[in-house]
């Protein structure tokens, strides 16, 4: 639906370059409207400065096709026309491989990687290829090729909140 793309935009893209409200922060966090906080191990960004984390996710990383039509395609396509050597490459494989998704509800980010050129210039190519409108792609999926192409492994983890959320898997 339009509203789920409109979001899906907001928050990879819209958060980050039509405003400037989230400029004076290091790190970001969305959580869903129909989530609850069930238990915060730790501060997210005193664990997110601790462990070097430029992205953080709700418990674990799937494996998921759905939303994803052209989308692996389109990301290596970015990356031969950009010259882009990612940093891990067989971190990028395996997420593509795997249609990797960081499950939605919550995640968090620092605003450094999230405001540079590199990721802008990644988003703006995906947006400009029209999948998050025609295909559905999401902020889940965009979220974990960015980090593929442009981080380690080891800079991408889960974060130290627990939730429950509406749409649980399981």
């Amino acid at each position: 639906n339009f509203a789920y793309k409109q979001m899906s935009y907001v928050f990879t893209y819209g958060m980050f370059f039509d405003t400037d409200v989230l400029h004076k922060y290091r790190y970001w966090l969305r959580i869903d409207s129909d989530s609850r906080v069930t238990n915060v191990q730790e501060d997210p960004f005193q664990a997110m400065k601790r462990q070097n984390l430029t992205f953080a996710y709700r418990e674990q990383p799937y494996s998921g096709a759905c939303c994803t039509t052209e989308m692996p395609a389109k990301v290596e396509a970015f990356i031969a026309e950009h010259g882009i050597k990612p940093v891990v490459p067989a971190f990028l494989q395996e997420y593509l491989k795997e249609l990797t998704i960081f499950y939605g509800n919550i995640g968090a980010g620092n605003l450094e990687f999230f405001t540079s050129p590199s990721y802008k210039a990644f988003i703006s190519y995906l947006l400009k290829q029209g999948g998050m409108w025609k295909y559905r792609w999401d902020d889940q999926h965009i979220y974990a090729q960015a980090m593929a192409i442009f981080q380690k492994p080891s800079n991408v983890g889960p974060l130290t909140i627990a939730i429950s959320h509406a749409h649980d898997r399981g």
